[in-house]
């Protein structure tokens, strides 16, 4: 399908704001909570004042994070962390990043029995926005959150077709090379639908509250996404909040 052809739907009409803890029923006070993926002002603004008893900090190196203890890795590396060390698992803007069934397993394994895993995120693959397409933060037509792109153009275009929608608005090749890297080649996003997050989801926890973020389907677009991918049915949820109870495992 043509990339000129597909709708572009704008911003997400529902957005979940930074605050998202007490929005999904999540209570941090007193309790040891570990963060992924929040910057030291989003920590400042989502977590501190909520008064836990302590913030643990995953993130990459180079960021200072005060006081707050802050360890440099993995959240699937099952290395990094003692099993039950935390009361509440915090997680914005990762889960499309991740191998999610293996960073599932790993948070359930350092949750404490009854303990709350609570995750903001987006874009999944299979929503309008899923590439992630973020080659120039200023551009429309390459950064995803200004909103612009036509929708599911990797899911319903061809390579070849994203080519020529580039090509025809004169973008150089360097660039066009760049976009078909970002969407089907860089490890830094997961593809997965969002189906898929719920089944790994499930394993691991009992969901106990949802706001889901999503854009309107045309009927065309998805008959034309049925028929590509007949095995899935969500097609518009861009990803959203999620709050679920550790499950518990039996060892195997």
């Amino acid at each position: 399908m043509k990339v000129g052809s597909l709708p572009c739907l704008g911003p997400i009409a529902n957005w979940l704001e930074l605050d998202f803890l007490p929005q999904l029923g999540v209570a941090i006070g007193g309790r040891d909570v570990l963060a992924l993926g929040f910057s030291p002002e989003q920590i400042a603004a989502a977590l501190e004042p909520h008064s836990p008893k302590s913030i643990t900090v995953l993130a990459g190196a180079g960021e200072a994070f005060g006081s707050h203890a802050h360890v440099v890795g993995d959240i699937c590396d099952p290395a990094l962390f003692a099993p039950e060390s935390f009361d509440v698992v915090a997680s914005f803007a990762v889960l499309e990043h991740i191998d999610v069934a293996a960073g599932f397993a790993n948070i359930n394994r350092i949750l404490r029995p009854g303990g709350l895993f609570a995750s903001l995120f987006g874009p999944v693959w299979s929503s309008p926005y899923g590439h992630h397409l973020f080659v120039d933060p200023n551009d429309p037509l390459l950064n995803f959150a200004l909103w612009k792109l036509p929708g599911w153009m990797h899911l319903l275009s061809s390579p070849n077709e994203i080519q020529d929608f580039y090509r025809q608005n004169c973008y150089s090749e360097e660039v066009i090379r760049a976009i078909l890297n970002q969407i089907y080649e860089t490890p830094n996003i997961n593809r997965l639908m969002y189906e898929d997050y719920l089944t790994h989801m499930n394993q691991y926890f009992a969901v106990t509250r949802m706001h889901l973020l999503y854009n309107d389907v045309p009927p065309d677009i998805y008959r034309a996404l049925r028929h590509k991918f007949p095995h899935y049915t969500d097609f518009s949820t861009y990803g959203g909040g999620w709050a679920g109870v550790r499950q518990e495992r039996t060892p195997s």
